[in-house]
């Protein structure tokens, strides 16, 4: 079994008469601030703290590069350099044997526009290719 990094965040508002007052409110009783229905929150598990370790540092700076070049390969490829409110983020899943994986999220985000699509691949751990 392997150990993952996880994370909360929050966000919302709190009342206060100062930033001082605002953090000690906040340290004196998070939990009520993150279990407020009407905040925001989002609860994810950490892929790249938990899994980075597979890599050597050299790897992961080739993989690093790779990753940009993907985004901005396929932002071209799709039109989405082109589109207010177009995004690519490529990220690094984990290592299994001698391929690494990766998820590819594209997509349009705007005030009045939400597509997002998500593709998983994976990449040869030697050459940095495409597998399929």
């Amino acid at each position: 079994m392997k150990e993952y990094h996880w994370e909360i965040k929050s966000s919302g508002f709190v009342k206060a008469d100062s930033v001082e007052d605002a953090r000690k409110k906040l340290k004196e009783d998070p939990i009520s601030f993150v279990m407020d229905d009407e905040k925001y929150l989002e609860i994810d598990v950490d892929v790249l703290a938990s899994n980075k370790d597979d890599l050597s540092d050299g790897e992961w700076e080739k993989l690093s590069n790779r990753l940009d070049n993907i985004e901005r390969e396929q932002a071209v490829a799709w039109g989405l350099n082109k589109i207010s409110g177009g995004f690519v983020k490529a990220e690094f899943n984990e290592v299994v044997d001698d391929k690494i994986h990766i998820t590819i999220t594209d997509g349009v985000k705007s005030d009045c526009e939400d597509r997002v699509n998500t593709a998983h691949c994976s990449l040869w751990r030697d050459t940095l290719k495409y597998t399929d």
